[in-house]
């Protein structure tokens, strides 16, 4: 199966991740071929049936008292599969990792495309808003600041956005003036911005922008 996946083939490669679940003796073995599973499922663009194991891997990490990193790594890569594909299933799987931490934001992004996709503006809008709203801890490394950052970024960018939806000017303003001036994102921020204000009649604002 890794050979497979390091090769591309991520579709044969989810067949024998999940042979391995079903045949492994070993626990470690299983969790290795459940959370492979999960990074492969990524990259594939139609999600079928999801494992059996994947119950009693959650219920070993809830009588450990929680979701350890790897698995909340696997659950996430599994919910992001199915959010791309438009699959409700996300939803449960994600809601569970919903935290103040860098997964935690990750699925409320998630979450949030999720309800834009379903035009549910307002419960976008909140689910956004939360995954703006705290700091991680800064002694991380810093390639893992600087992915959690950018997450925040897109997390205000569709705040703004889903704000222009809902016609809530001064949160969709507040939104895109959190994107820094060095980030990627910030000429689209400042346009999106003069758009927003102009459809609010804020014509100062928009011309600023």
């Amino acid at each position: 199966g890794r050979i497979l996946a390091r090769d591309d083939f991520h579709g044969e490669a989810i067949e024998h991740f999940i042979s391995a679940m079903e045949l492994a003796l070993r626990p470690h073995i299983r969790h290795q071929a459940i959370e492979s599973y999960g990074l492969s499922l990524r990259h594939t663009k139609v999600v079928g049936k999801l494992p059996t194991y994947l119950e009693k891997y959650e219920e070993y990490f809830r009588q450990q008292g929680k979701l350890d990193l790897g698995a909340r790594e696997t659950f996430y890569n599994i919910g992001y599969a199915l959010t791309r594909s438009g699959d409700d299933r996300a939803i449960p799987i994600l809601n569970m990792l919903i935290g103040k931490n860098r997964i935690g934001r990750r699925a409320l992004y998630l979450l949030g495309a999720h309800e834009v996709r379903q035009e549910n503006y307002k419960k976008a809008q909140a689910l956004f808003n939360t995954a703006t709203k705290f700091e991680i801890a800064p002694d991380l490394a810093p390639e893992i600041l600087a992915r959690d950052q950018a997450v925040r970024e897109l997390a205000y960018m569709a705040l703004g956005r889903v704000c222009f939806e809902t016609r809530d000017f001064f949160n969709g303003i507040g939104a895109y003036q959190n994107i820094p001036s060095t980030s990627p994102n910030y000429v689209d921020a400042i346009y999106e911005m003069g758009w927003l204000a102009l459809e609010h009649g804020e014509h100062s604002t928009a011309l600023a922008a």
